[in-house]
């Protein structure tokens, strides 16, 4: 039988400290696999249980032992994961809240299920009263009333800030407090309704247009230099030498600094010998890392290596965290290039699904042909560019109204 393991499921389970996983690491490859406690999986091999140790279990080559449970249903497995996740792992409050909270939903999937079958047992957990469902669920878990509220709270302002939950990486009561001050604060909803205004690609020099921007309101800078930077209304300047990107470019940051949110993402798309910018981004935001993106391209160059890359300098405006799971995250951007004239559309959205959530704005001051502005319009985000030569708005705007949502 092949073992599988299934991200709906894996998904279902808090994913260990980086400690506790280290220590499961080291049993394993110390003593090898424990086989009193195999791994659990369904008749068609996906893991119930034992993610972690079948993940670290590949990594070593070690062969685990396997027992097979079967169930009526994928609800019923999912219930078997969550009970077995919260019997074993030593999980925090906030962990156990957001998980009390997919336990909750199965309950509630299984009685609109007998509904339509026209079957009426005992009422079960997700029939009584939302008081009354908090309680019993609050005590499946081993927590209270209030946790299951603060959970369902977060679950629903903000999906980011769950997922820290989830992973352990803040506390329940941290989480809550994010999500409360983001509901209060009546300047949010006001940025958002002139990003609704200002939503879409605007014409003009981008150090004047950059003025219209609502400060705090930029979630994800994209934009790309390896072209040069414009620095006039009616025409493209291109600058090849690093001192004389380095210039603009500081002015761009320098200009955009109050219009990035609190916490928020910057990538700039650079030559390999535009290195100067690393510095100059370094100054304005906190640099995270430098990116490679391998564009999948070959040709001949005389006594030299081709380039068949570019770098994305890659930084941050407070303490932003990235959206995506780990393991999804390379810093080897392996998308192929699908003409010389355009970023891929699907490198872009990777980089905004990494980085930011429905609703949020994705800025690009050199739009050139709107990529990025496509993208982020694919992925429900709030999307604004600027362009300062005619022809390229004119196409962005083309662009842009070809893409349905």
């Amino acid at each position: 039988m092949k073992i599988i393991i299934k991200k709906e499921y894996l998904a279902l389970v808090p994913r260990p400290a980086e400690e506790d996983y280290e220590n499961i690491f080291r049993s394993i490859k110390d003593t090898g696999f424990d086989k009193s406690q195999p791994i659990v999986v369904n008749q068609n091999g996906y893991v119930l249980d034992g993610h972690t140790r079948f993940i670290i279990c590949k990594k070593l080559e070690i062969e685990p032992t396997y027992i097979v449970k079967e169930f009526e249903d994928q609800l019923d497995e999912k219930l078997f994961i969550i009970s077995t996740a919260k019997d074993r792992r030593h999980l925090s409050v906030g962990q156990k809240a957001l998980l009390s909270l997919a336990f909750l939903d199965i309950h509630k999937e299984k009685a609109t299920q007998r509904m339509v079958a026209g079957v009426n047992p005992t009422p079960t957990l997700a029939e009584g009263t939302k008081g009354e469902t908090r309680i019993i669920t609050g005590g499946e878990f081993g927590i209270g009333k209030t946790s299951v509220l603060k959970a369902e709270k977060i679950d629903k302002l903000d999906k980011r800030v769950a997922n820290l939950v989830k992973s352990g990486k803040i506390s329940l009561e941290e989480g809550y407090e994010r999500v409360i001050e983001k509901e209060k604060s009546k300047s949010r909803k006001e940025i958002l309704k002139t990003i609704e205004k200002q939503e879409g690609i605007l014409h003009g020099n981008y150090l004047s247009k950059i003025q219209e921007v609502k400060d705090d309101s930029i979630s994800c800078l994209i934009t790309d230099i390896t072209e040069g930077m414009p620095l006039a209304l009616d025409q493209r300047e291109d600058y090849s030498s690093e001192d004389e990107i380095s210039k603009p470019l500081d002015k761009l940051l320098s200009a955009l600094s109050l219009k990035m949110a609190k916490d928020s993402f910057v990538y700039i798309f650079i030559k390999p010998k535009q290195y100067t910018a690393i510095d100059i981004v370094a100054k304005h935001f906190k640099l995270k890392n430098v990116l490679v993106w391998d564009k999948g391209i070959s040709s001949k160059v005389p006594n030299n290596y081709f380039y068949n890359h570019e770098l994305v300098v890659f930084a941050a405006k407070g303490n932003p965290w990235l959206v995506k799971p780990e393991e999804d995250r390379n810093s080897i951007l392996k998308f192929p290039r699908e003409n010389d004239e355009e970023k891929p559309v699907n490198l872009l959205e990777y980089l905004v699904e990494n980085s930011t959530i429905e609703g949020e704005l994705v800025f690009d001051p050199i739009a050139k042909t709107g990529s990025t502005l496509v993208a982020a319009k694919k992925l429900k985000r709030k999307f604004l560019g600027i362009e300062s030569t005619k022809k390229n708005y004119q196409k962005t705007l083309i662009k842009l109204s070809k893409v349905v949502v």
